[in-house]
């Protein structure tokens, strides 16, 4: 009987020593995340802008008119880079491959992933595997995928982009993904969005809606503290509405992110979701104070407590 074969009946036929053996490999991977030199953060120069802010602000034709105007790709809305963080730093002692594979089975097996325009990963899966030890990082593989997508739809870029709201809830995970990223948060009257959420129907009552949009804010004004200012930029959802020319060239000087030669979009889940309807029509100022306007006044009163402090720290006028 062979060394190997004796290993193999004492593992199969002892529970114990399976418990055990269970016991020592956690501990030994404990040990290696401990001591490993693989990070989480990006180690290329990638240029990579995080749009974030309240849903139903604006953020997809905000995407909309920077990939318009500018050499910048940004998928439809991903909703698993938080967990990505997470995971990756669960798997920390893991091989390049298992990571790998674990992150982008979280892209491709979420309930959005066809909106990306492609049918599977595989194909950039075997590319990342092959990258070098200094590559193997959580912020490289994201910076990869999105190159590869952007290939696939518009061609070469010189920015990446992510425009996923609940990202404003994980902007220390965001950066810890990419550090040198830029941000830009894009601000609305909270009437707006909380009107906006119902009539969309992702929310079925004001209080959470509203706490959504509370909670965003809070999380912008407390992660930008500190930050130089070419790190960011802010834009208001009516300034972008009323003029959306200048305050889009606006943000492109402010990230000297270059002009697009020519028209190229890619938008995925714009064309297949209701709620992104107006997203492909020009600008307008029609939808400013809407929720004002049409939300009634049981629903206006049980705002009032919740929103009217930060609305007014916002600039926007109280309930």
């Amino acid at each position: 009987m062979t060394l190997n074969s004796k290993w193999q009946r004492l593992f199969y036929h002892n529970p114990r020593f399976q418990y055990l053996a269970c016991k020592a490999l956690l501990g030994a991977k404990l040990i290696m995340s401990l001591v490993s030199t693989r990070k989480i953060s990006a180690k290329g120069n990638t240029k990579f802008l995080f749009i974030v802010g309240s849903g139903r602000s604006g953020n997809t034709i905000l995407r909309r008119l920077l990939m318009s105007s500018g050499d910048i790709y940004i998928p439809p809305e991903s909703y698993v880079l938080g967990q990505s963080v997470r995971s990756s730093l669960n798997m920390i002692g893991s091989s390049w491959g298992d990571r790998v594979k674990l992150i982008l089975s979280k892209f491709e097996y979420h309930p959005e992933f066809h909106t990306f325009g492609v049918t599977s990963l595989t194909e950039f899966a075997r590319l990342a595997e092959q990258y070098p030890p200094e590559r193997q990082t959580l912020g490289d593989l994201i910076a990869g995928l999105y190159k590869w997508l952007a290939k696939e739809h518009v061609g070469r870029v010189a920015w990446l982009g992510d425009k996923t709201p609940l990202n404003t809830l994980s902007l220390g995970l965001m950066k810890s993904i990419f550090p040198q990223a830029r941000f830009l948060y894009i601000e609305r009257d909270g009437v707006d969005v909380v009107h906006s959420y119902l009539v969309a129907k992702i929310y079925p009552d004001v209080l959470q809606a509203g706490q959504r949009w509370l909670s965003s804010r809070r999380a912008w004004l407390s992660f930008k503290k500190g930050f130089a200012s070419q790190y960011y930029a802010e834009v208001k959802y009516e300034d972008l509405m009323r003029d959306p020319e200048s305050e889009v060239n606006r943000l492109l000087e402010h990230f000297n992110i270059p002009e697009r030669q020519a028209e190229c979009l890619n938008l995925g889940d714009v064309e297949l979701h209701e709620h992104h309807a107006n997203v492909l029509s020009p600008p307008s100022p029609g939808s400013i104070g809407k929720g004002r306007r049409e939300m009634g006044e049981e629903q206006k009163n049980k705002l009032r407590t919740m929103l009217n402090r930060e609305l007014a720290n916002a600039g926007y006028e109280k309930i």
